[in-house]
């Protein structure tokens, strides 16, 4: 992975530190899965329920533009 492919994810991982730090993050993806499990999804308000999809379209943004850096190096590393 060259050096500007490894910036880009570091400004995807800044990104989801701006929505929330590590620790709030820990605690949003916990309660998400606690939510989830526990089938108490019904009982959030509207916000707790924005905010688990606001948490799952992050998410699903950076792992999509990290696997697709990651693609794009393996291609040209195969190429050299």
């Amino acid at each position: 992975m060259d050096s500007n492919q490894s910036a880009k994810i570091a400004n995807e991982v800044a990104e989801l530190l701006d929505f929330a730090n590590a620790e709030e993050w820990k605690n949003l993806l916990w309660e998400w899965f606690k939510n989830t499990v526990s089938g108490s999804y019904d009982q959030l308000s509207k916000k707790e329920k924005r905010n688990i999809i606001r948490i799952y379209e992050k998410m699903d943004d950076f792992i999509q533009k990290a696997s697709d850096q990651i693609v794009k190096s393996k291609k040209n590393s195969t190429n050299l």
